[in-house]
């Protein structure tokens, strides 16, 4: 039995929208290999990267991952929060530069008046014999 066009179209679009959602998770997370996808929905594998590769596909696949991935940011920045608060330079100067984004996105107000935005950090680099610390310091973060 030959299967007519609009069953065939039906066919190439589930298992197109399932490599899209496949190629959408980290590779750690899928649990088969390209080949394996491939032989399971009965197509070679070069068909399946021409499909990956093509800009409507990845449009879709970067939409569901962004997705996926907005679902794990309050964590990521509450571990962020904490390693700032803890003293990592590094932490704090990406968690500020966040903060500092955010406020361009949005209006943060306190009791009708605006928010008071640090504008710059400084922090002491140690010397070459990292005994005393350096008087020059650098510039982490800026900001308005």
């Amino acid at each position: 039995m030959e299967l007519n066009e609009d069953t065939k179209n039906k066919i190439e679009k589930n298992w197109i929208q399932e490599m899209i959602e496949r190629e959408a998770l980290p590779r750690v997370m899928r649990t088969d290999t390209v080949e394996d996808f491939a032989q399971k929905h009965n197509i070679d594998p070069s068909t399946y990267y021409y499909q990956s590769r093509k800009k409507e596909n990845q449009k879709e696949i970067l939409k569901i991952a962004l997705s996926l991935a907005k679902k794990g940011i309050p964590e990521v920045l509450e571990k962020l929060r904490e390693r700032a608060e803890a003293g990592d330079i590094r932490a704090i100067e990406m968690y500020l530069k966040y903060i500092l984004e955010m406020k361009d996105k949005f209006d943060f107000t306190s009791d009708d008046k605006e928010l008071k935005v640090i504008t710059s950090i400084n922090y002491i680099l140690p010397n070459d014999n990292n005994d005393k610390t350096n008087p020059e310091t650098t510039s982490s973060i800026s900001g308005s």
